[in-house]
C-alpha cells in the first residue's frame, strides 16, 4: 500500500529497519580506491620524497556523509616548493562516474579525477566534442599535477 500522506510516509520510514548493501559495498570499495590512488602516489612520488623536493604529510581522514550513509576516506597532502598540494576525496555518487577526488593546489588549481565502472582512477579531458579519459599512470599523474600545479608546458 502506497502511503497516502506525509504522516504515512514519515511511519514507514521510521518503521524501516534494512539498509540496502550496495551504498555500503560502494563506499567501501571508494575508500579502498582512494587508499590505492594515494599509495600510487607517494609511490610515484617516491624518489622526490626521498630528495626532500617533495614533502609528504601524514593522511588524514575526512567526514563524508552520502545516500544515508557517514564514512571515513583517507586523505593526503604534500608540499612542493611553495606549493600545497592535496587529494581530496569528494564522494561515491556523483554524475558519470563512481567516485570523484580533487587534486588540489594552493596556489595553483583543482583537478577532477574520476572513478570509472572498474574502480580505476582516470584524468578526464576536454576534447574537440567529448571529454577524453586517461587511465591514471605515472605520466598521467605527471600531467595531472603539472595542470594543477599550473605549469607552463
Amino acid at each position: 500500500m502506497q502511503p497516502t500522506s506525509i504522516a504515512d510516509v514519515v511511519r514507514a520510514a521510521s518503521n524501516r529497519t534494512a539498509v540496502s548493501a550496495y551504498p555500503r559495498q560502494r563506499i567501501e570499495r571508494y575508500c579502498a580506491a582512494v587508499d590505492t590512488l594515494i599509495c600510487d602516489m607517494k609511490m610515484w612520488l617516491g624518489p622526490q620524497i626521498q630528495s626532500a623536493s617533495v614533502k609528504s604529510h601524514a593522511a588524514r581522514y575526512v567526514d563524508r556523509f552520502e545516500n544515508g550513509h557517514q564514512y571515513q576516506v583517507s586523505a593526503w597532502s604534500f608540499e612542493v616548493g611553495s606549493h600545497y598540494v592535496s587529494l581530496e576525496p569528494r564522494g561515491t555518487w556523483v554524475v558519470g562516474a563512481y567516485g570523484r577526488a580533487d587534486l588540489v593546489a594552493t596556489p595553483g588549481d583543482s583537478v577532477v579525477l574520476t572513478l570509472n565502472e572498474k574502480f580505476q582512477w582516470e584524468l578526464p579531458t576536454r576534447g574537440r566534442t567529448r571529454i577524453k579519459y586517461e587511465l591514471l599512470d605515472e605520466a598521467v599523474f605527471a600531467k595531472a599535477l603539472t595542470r594543477a600545479l599550473q605549469i607552463a608546458t
